[in-house]
């Protein structure tokens, strides 16, 4: 009579702990754990006086704990390959803008030196320009104020050639005003030159 008084009273308070569960949370597990373990260290006398619902109990919240578990590694990976590939990313991106920076270097044109801008017409003007080395060719502005509001009128495509009849932006009666810069084309990309010092000619 002893034994079985005592075998009821470890199986309630085992029962109770059970109950005592409530939402499971990752936070439980370790309790659950412990819930697990004192189980399996009852004798089966004492097992047999915890009803299969309250062990289901158990069981679903052993089994809640390893899908949160799950659940929680699959984000922690997901995670880890965002942060993987934004670093990548990022190496990427400073790879191609050191790339930029090396094929910049290489591949931007000298200066051009504008030596002269004659009127040769009513409106027209001849330019000519030291020849810049390696270039493929030269680009053509005109303003009719120094300092600003210049439009390209002319593409010369050949950098060997060093002048220009320019006949387009050029007003009578008006100054206009001259620069040229050098382009070259290279890894699929257009460098361009600093502009050259300005020229003026006062059409009549």
């Amino acid at each position: 009579q002893y034994v079985d008084t005592y075998n009821t009273r470890v199986a309630q308070n085992l029962t109770d702990r059970i109950n005592a569960i409530g939402d499971v949370t990752l936070d439980k597990e370790e309790m659950i754990r412990s819930i697990r373990n004192s189980y399996d260290a009852l004798n089966d006398a004492q097992k047999a006086k915890i009803s299969a619902s309250t062990l289901q109990v158990l069981q679903k919240a052993e089994a809640k704990v390893l899908s949160l578990k799950n659940e929680k590694a699959a984000r922690e990976e997901q995670a880890l390959k965002a942060q993987k590939a934004q670093q990548q990313q990022k190496a990427s991106a400073a790879a191609a803008a050191q790339q930029e920076a090396a094929n910049a270097k290489k591949y931007t044109p000298a200066k051009v030196k504008l030596k002269s801008a004659k009127k040769v017409g009513a409106k027209k003007v001849k330019l000519t320009w030291k020849k810049v080395k390696g270039c493929s060719g030269y680009e053509i502005y005109v303003s009719n104020k120094k300092g600003a509001g210049y439009k390209k009128v002319a593409n010369v495509k050949k950098w060997k050639k060093v002048s220009c009849i320019v006949k387009k932006g050029i007003k009578k009666k008006k100054t206009s005003y001259f620069k040229v810069r050098a382009y070259r084309k290279a890894a699929g990309k257009t460098y361009y030159g600093a502009f050259s010092n300005v020229k003026k000619v006062r059409m009549k």
